[in-house]
């Protein structure tokens, strides 16, 4: 482990020694994006005969509460472990907000990969798109605020950016939404980047 996320107290999930490719957990998720899309799908229908509706029903309850919070908590980090085990009272502790007197200690705990979804685009779309990589990455949800803002140690009077406290943790974006961030002075080099895209979209560029 490089003495960057060392010194600034990387998480036990990029400690472990034992890790899957990222490559591949990207696209275990993408596949499980896909599968609890259409289990949404075919629970609507209510008339599949493919799988037992309590293997739908047990699905979408595992990742209920991702949706909604998305939805609701649109201008703050949501992470994956809001409402596991359908426990949602302690959603302070998996909700970050702007002015959380804990956010450095909660934002350096850097996920295997991060998601942009600024708030403006948490529609229903993007919501259930996001909420299931979310689910299947272990990740967490991030809005414009947490890549931009300074992060302060009372202790230390020091101040940290996002980039300061996740170096090389990987950023997942939707389409062209990313907002210029990649291509910025303060981006680093070590830190990857990966496009969901709608190839659909018109304004998806050989850039992008």
């Amino acid at each position: 482990m490089d003495k960057e996320n060392k010194s600034h107290g990387a998480s036990p999930a990029q400690n472990r020694r034992y890790r899957l490719p990222l490559i591949m957990k990207l696209l275990l998720g993408a596949i499980g994006a896909e599968a609890l899309l259409l289990l949404l799908d075919l629970s609507m229908l209510n008339k599949s005969s493919i799988l037992p509706m309590e293997y739908l029903n047990a699905e979408m309850d595992e990742g209920a509460d991702f949706y909604p919070a998305c939805l609701k908590y649109n201008d703050n980090v949501v992470t994956w472990k809001y409402g596991r085990d359908s426990v949602v009272s302690t959603a302070s502790h998996d909700i970050f907000y702007k002015d959380d007197a804990q956010l450095l200690e909660k934002m350096r705990q850097c996920p295997d990969v991060d998601i942009y979804v600024p708030g403006r685009f948490r529609s229903h779309g993007y919501c259930e798109d996001s909420a299931a990589y979310m689910k299947f990455l272990e990740s967490r949800i991030l809005p414009t605020w947490a890549l931009t803002m300074k992060y302060v140690d009372n202790a230390t009077n020091e101040t940290f950016s996002y980039h300061d406290l996740c170096p090389k943790t990987p950023m997942l974006f939707f389409n062209h939404y990313w907002d210029g961030f990649p291509g910025s002075p303060d981006w680093p080099a070590t830190k990857p980047v990966y496009l969901m895209p709608n190839i659909e979209m018109y304004e998806l560029t050989a850039e992008h």
